[in-house]
């Protein structure tokens, strides 16, 4: 094996490296944006039950009134 050859190897495998390195990285921006969308729904919905027994317990108050 000649020296080019060994240096041409190398380069492609720092490019593989790389490319590695790119696809980690966005998979672990796309996890943390299906984290962020997840904790946003789940605050819509704490929201929205809380709005449900605070209706709920409107709706008791005057029925005992």
């Amino acid at each position: 094996m000649d020296a080019g050859a060994a240096q041409e190897r190398g380069k492609a495998e720092e490019e593989r490296q790389k490319l590695a390195v790119q696809k980690a990285a966005t998979g672990a921006v796309e996890l943390c944006r299906r984290a962020a969308e997840t904790a946003r729904l789940a605050g819509a919905d704490e929201l929205a039950t809380a709005e449900t027994a605070g209706l709920a317990a409107e709706t008791r108050a005057r029925g005992s009134g």
